[in-house]
């Protein structure tokens, strides 16, 4: 459902409503090379829901969806990882009233 690639093109993040890429465990979120379409295994952060946006801004990727939390952490509709280690952020801003579909900024 949603796509993206790293500000250097290196990498390519991928959301939806799967919980397996390739017979491994990958819960709505992904990462591949983009050189090789390789998975690659150190970014597994996982969500409770859909992901329908992603977007990627310097060693951030936000994703926004139907989901409510995170590796047990409450993360309602949009959340912010590390893009190297998919390691959870805090994500500014308050929360969506509705499911995120799209994501903008700048």
């Amino acid at each position: 459902m949603a796509i993206t690639a790293s500000p250097d093109g290196r990498r390519i993040y991928v959301g939806g409503d799967f919980t397996q890429v390739n017979g491994k465990i990958r819960n709505r979120l992904a990462v591949f090379s983009a050189a090789t379409g390789e998975l690659l295994t150190d970014f597994q952060p996982g969500v409770n829901g859909t992901v329908r946006a992603l977007q990627t801004i310097g060693d951030v990727v936000y994703a926004g969806g139907l989901f409510t939390s995170t590796g047990g952490n409450p993360r309602n509709r949009l959340a912010a990882f590390s893009a190297t280690n998919g390691a959870l952020l805090t994500c500014a801003g308050g929360e969506p009233g509705g499911a995120v579909a799209a994501g903008v900024a700048g």
